[in-house]
């Protein structure tokens, strides 16, 4: 989870992803927690899913747990990495990630975690999070095709 105001809870998961899984190890125990320390206890947000037209996203269990916490989550088409802020962050962590040359699986989590909770700046966050007028008036533009984002 990204916004504004910073990152959000990592998770490591194991295997391969799927809506059971998306709702008891990510969804649970860091969507919650990561949006109270983000925004506030009780203070409403919406929340876009990283590739939301991954089928574990939108499963029914998935969107019922959504639905029946109260989390609105922004309608948003598969396949639009153009738009989603989020995919940029992705990318920006890969790089820092393989900067570090981890060898094996506790260096690759720990290169990720100093990522993510201390290379990763606010000002990095901001920029991204004030980009989307721009990403969408760039899609429009080009009539859904791809853009430079």
């Amino acid at each position: 989870m990204m916004a504004w105001s910073g990152v959000g809870q990592l998770q490591v998961i194991d295997g391969i992803m799927n809506s059971t899984k998306y709702v008891k190890d990510v969804l649970q125990p860091k969507l919650l927690p990561s949006a109270r320390s983000l925004f506030g206890e009780g203070v409403p947000f919406v929340f876009q899913q990283d590739g939301a037209g991954r089928p574990c996203h939108t499963a029914r269990i998935c969107m019922k747990w959504l639905s029946d916490k109260g989390i609105e989550v922004l309608p948003w088409p598969g396949n639009s990495p153009d738009l989603n802020p989020i995919e940029n962050l992705w990318s920006r962590l890969k790089r820092l990630v393989s900067a570090k040359h981890p060898s094996n699986r506790r260096q690759l989590i720990e290169a990720i975690i100093s990522a993510w909770h201390h290379i990763i700046t606010r000002e990095n966050l901001q920029k991204l999070v004030e980009s989307m007028p721009r990403r969408c008036q760039a899609v429009i533009r080009v009539r859904g095709y791809p853009t430079r984002y």
